[in-house]
């Protein structure tokens, strides 16, 4: 049997339980996996801040989305501050909050959907069970808990179009005018910053790739696989889409160059420092380096939840696995999937501000880290096809899926684990919180910022970015949640 072919399992070898079955293990993980997301909200300087501004009005929103704009070069802020301001205003409501998690829940989905379209292989229920049962949850500015509608609203838009600009090229429909507005809502989504536009811009290099990589399965020599890859029209089509949401962006950084160096260049002279920003904030994204976290201080119901959960996600990843082990290329895709982590991180890596940080305090995670972390994920899932596709000794695949699938299940326990321990941290700042409704609700609250402190927040959980005022921000708060009290 020629090693490097796809492994084929059929119905009658591996029946597994129905589709409901499956349905019913992919949701309890995700509910499982997610529901500890819902404890934290406002956990970054930068989110008490974007409060302050709506509790202060649409004028100081809009006066400031400008500023920002001009003084960081960065044209986007009159969409990502706007939106972010409604993140932090919204987020004090539960309902609101478990809407957030649930758009980030389906922005994972709809990764899942793009990378099983433009590798033309079923990897969605795998991938999506790996990215939810995998994914750490941090304080460090990292959505859905921070920032929670910057990078999910712009990535959702973004996939959505290009999952739906892949699918009529599959389908050969030659029209141009039939990927328009796709191809509008894709350059709208990378507009919002350069996050966004190292997303899809990667995701495009992701079905270049792709595309030559099915010519190659189908018999193709490479010039000819390279040539259908990039087809003129596709070229064409997607150029002018970056281009409409780069050309604002660099016409107004030309015209104001701003003075914030966390979008700035200035250590791309640096590429030891690049190389290692970069390392710290792919690994930072990831559960790796958190695995064994909280054991010592786990409760035992958290054990029971992490428990169900990797048995859970073992049998839902040996069930879904089927189109996984079809995938042609393993090797190849995980290797191209991690060089596209390394890619969205780059502008991030070239800054000095994030350089100092990783480098010099070892704060590497960050807003990028999240989105590193699909790419990263879709490489875990391509070793497992590895690994499968060359099996240790005389193990069969069947037995290298179920070893890895364990593997995978026993990381997801500990994930919980870890999650579970983070979100006990978060319950204390929302009790912060609690304590200030009830001071603006059911008293008069204090106006001395040590009594501020004392009564509200005396562990010093919630901070504001300089040079702002906590002790400001506190009695604004009173004032406007006074007037909303039920």
């Amino acid at each position: 049997m020629d090693s490097t072919a796809p492994i084929r399992m059929s119905a009658s070898r591996r029946p597994g339980p129905p589709m409901l079955a499956l349905a019913t293990m992919v949701a309890a993980v995700t509910l499982m996996a997610m529901l500890p997301y819902l404890a934290g909200y406002r956990l970054s300087g930068d989110d008490i801040w974007f409060l302050q501004l709506a509790i202060e009005g649409s004028e100081a929103v809009a006066d400031n989305a400008m500023h920002a704009a001009i003084e960081q070069g960065r044209v986007g802020q009159l969409l990502m501050l706007p939106l972010n301001v409604l993140g932090a205003y919204l987020s004090g409501d539960p309902v609101w909050r478990a809407v957030f998690v649930a758009l980030y829940v389906a922005q994972l989905l709809l990764f899942a959907v793009f990378v099983s379209t433009v590798l033309q292989t079923d990897l969605r229920v795998f991938l999506f069970v790996l990215l939810v049962a995998l994914h750490p949850l941090a304080f460090a500015f990292m959505p859905p808990n921070a920032y929670p509608l910057q990078n999910t609203v712009p990535l959702i838009a973004i996939l959505g179009a290009r999952i739906a600009i892949v699918r009529l090229r599959q389908r050969h429909a030659l029209r141009a005018a039939a990927e328009l507005p796709a191809q509008v809502v894709f350059a709208l989504g990378m507009l919002v910053s350069e996050f966004a536009v190292a997303f899809g811009t990667a995701l495009l290099l992701a079905e270049y790739a792709a595309r030559a990589g099915v010519a190659r399965q189908e018999g193709r020599g490479w010039r000819q696989a390279l040539q259908l890859a990039l087809a003129r029209r596709f070229v064409h089509a997607d150029g002018l889409a970056v281009l409409a949401a780069v050309g604002p962006y660099l016409l107004f950084r030309w015209w104001n160059p701003g003075v914030y160096d966390g979008n700035s260049a200035g250590g791309i002279a640096h590429p030891l420092k690049v190389a290692g920003t970069i390392f710290g904030h792919v690994r930072d994204g990831t559960a790796f380096p958190r695995l064994g976290g909280g054991l010592s201080s786990a409760e035992a119901w958290e054990l029971l939840v992490a428990a169900a959960t990797g048995v859970a996600v073992a049998a839902a990843l040996f069930t879904a696995a089927g189109g996984l082990l079809r995938l042609a290329a393993p090797a190849a895709t995980g290797l191209a999937t991690l060089l596209l982590a390394a890619w969205v991180t780059l502008p991030v890596a070239i800054s000095t501000k994030y350089q100092a940080a990783c480098m010099d305090r070892g704060s590497c995670a960050y807003l990028d880290s999240r989105i590193s972390y699909l790419a990263v994920t879709v490489a875990v899932a391509c070793a497992v096809a590895f690994a499968c596709r060359h099996p240790l000794g005389r193990a069969t695949a069947r037995q290298a899926l179920a070893i890895c699938c364990v593997l995978l299940g026993v990381m997801a326990a500990l994930t919980s684990i870890y999650n579970a321990g983070k979100a006990r941290d978060m319950r204390r700042i929302h009790q912060v919180w609690e304590r200030a409704d009830r001071l603006a609700c059911t008293a008069a609250p204090p106006q001395e910022a040590a009594a501020i402190r004392a009564a509200v927040d005396p562990d010093g959980l919630i901070a504001i970015t300089p040079p702002g005022s906590i002790a400001d921000f506190w009695k604004a708060y009173f004032g406007w949640k006074a007037l909303r009290c039920p």
